[in-house]
């Protein structure tokens, strides 16, 4: 039987256009982007140089000069684990980000500030 980080390492992207979610985070001030409506990708795979599995998720970001200059942000990066229906990603070694998860058919459906999110693998697009 395949662990969970096996059914689900790779690339992931929304199914639907996202919009901006409200993330509590002023990441904005320091990389001169803010969020905005696009596509959520995700990564989830293993870091050799690290010996660990690591997770990406990326929102999408438009500068604040151009805003047709864009590009992501990871809004959460760092070790992966899970437990029961939650990912945990460890940002830091204190305490992981929690986000509840539920794998049916070849989607991933998360839940991200409050919103549902359904992923489908990259290569499915």
């Amino acid at each position: 039987m395949l662990s969970l980080f096996d059914t689900i390492q790779g690339n992931w992207i929304s199914t639907d256009i996202v919009p901006v979610l409200d993330h509590k985070s002023n990441f904005s001030n320091w990389i001169e982007a803010s969020a905005v409506p696009g596509y959520i990708t995700l990564y989830i795979g293993y870091d050799t140089n690290k010996a660990k599995n690591v997770c990406w998720i990326n929102i999408p970001v438009a500068s604040h000069y151009n805003l047709e200059d864009k590009g992501y942000f990871s809004i959460y990066s760092g070790r992966f684990d899970h437990m029961e229906n939650k990912i945990l990603i460890w940002q830091n070694e204190q305490v992981p980000a929690e986000i509840p998860y539920l794998i049916s058919d070849a989607e991933l459906e998360l839940l991200l500030f409050g919103r549902k999110v359904k992923f489908k693998r990259k290569t499915d697009l």
